[in-house]
This record gives C-alpha cells, structure tokens and sequence, in this order.
C-alpha cells in the first residue's frame, strides 16, 4: 500500500489555521474594542450653527430599506442621512425624523412586503 505523502502538510495547515484563528479573535476584539481620546483634527464644533446635525454619529451607521409613504413601493437601501441629502438633492425638499411634517417614507430593517415590523424609521417633509 503507498503511503500519503499529503497528510503531513495537511496536519500542518489544519494545525496552522486553527492556531492562528485562536490568537486572532483576541486580538480582534480588542482592536474593536479600543476607544481613542485623542480629539481628531478638522472635528466639526456640535454647538456651531449649522442646518445639518453633525454630531448625531447614529444615523450614518444604520441602514433602512426605504418604502414611499402613501402607497409603499421600495426605494433603496441607504443610511437616514443619504436618505435625507437624496430628497434635497433630487427635489429640494428639506426631509428630516423630525414629527410635525408631511410623512414621505418609512425606513424598515428588513426588506420584504408585507412588512413582518413596524417601521424603525419615519421621514417627514418640512
């Protein structure tokens, strides 16, 4: 019977991948983890005036499905911040979450019609 010569460099790369995503994980984790303290050069000043909200970092790091209000048909798959600059951009309209305007769109998590959630998000022209 011949012997296999592959099983010695297969036990090695085995070996070798199963170290090495062992000590990766840890290293992974703290890198995400790591929190910086250091004030970055060119920050945008929160208390400026200004017609956009800077300093609100949580929507640039959702993304909706957007579906039009009234009638529900799928427009895209962006953050509620390119939402709102596309429907300047595209009609002029200022668009924000906040209540008390026209209601234009609705951000889902999920894709999909019927929509098994309520709508995380609400768009309404001022």
């Amino acid at each position: 019977m011949k012997r296999l010569s592959i099983s010695l460099p297969a036990i090695a790369l085995a070996l070798v991948l199963i170290l090495s995503g062992a000590t990766t994980t840890h290293y992974a984790a703290a890198a995400l983890n790591a929190t910086s303290n250091h004030k970055e050069a060119g920050a945008i000043n929160p208390t400026a005036a200004s017609p956009a909200v800077h300093n609100d970092k949580a929507k640039f790091d959702t993304y909706y499905y957007w579906y039009t209000y009234p009638g529900d048909a799928y427009v895209d798959h962006e953050s509620i911040a390119i939402e709102e600059f596309e429907y300047w951009f595209y009609y002029g309209w200022n668009v924000n979450t906040t209540p008390g305007g026209t209601l234009i769109s609705k951000g889902y998590t999920l894709y999909g019609t019927p929509h098994s959630f309520p709508p995380s998000v609400f768009l309404y022209r001022h």
